[in-house]
């Protein structure tokens, strides 16, 4: 699905520069994944690769190099939007504009009904 969407964006001539190089990362990791065949490998090599041992784990040197190497094992909080961005996002959309024309026109009829004098205008 990928080389198919990249190669639709290569074609169009005035391609998006940004686009079809993330395009072409994607493809290259997506190769890469494919090509994996650690899941094949035997629990020693995985072990040796890693470091590791099924029965006592990482060692702490081990552990303190990998989390100097590659940073924590936790993944990064999205920032969201603000309260006031998400509020006004709710307030605007085809439903939504559809209740605020009708609230506004209930206030319009209820003005203009002359029948109850207590909404009249003096």
């Amino acid at each position: 699905m990928l080389k198919a969407l990249y190669e639709e964006e290569k074609s169009k001539g005035k391609a998006d520069k940004s686009k079809l190089g993330a395009l072409q990362n994607a493809l290259k990791s997506s190769d890469k994944i494919e090509t994996l065949t650690i899941h094949k490998d035997p629990l020693e090599n995985l072990c040796t690769t890693f470091q590791t041992s099924p029965e006592k784990g990482l060692t702490k040197e081990v552990a303190t190099k990998r989390l100097l190497s590659e940073g924590p094992n936790q993944l990064k909080e999205k920032k969201g939007l603000p309260w006031i961005v998400r509020l006004l996002k709710e307030m605007a959309g085809f439903f939504a504009d559809l209740l605020w024309a009708g609230s506004i026109l209930s206030f319009i009829a209820y003005g203009l009904d002359r029948s109850d004098k207590s909404n009249v205008f003096k």
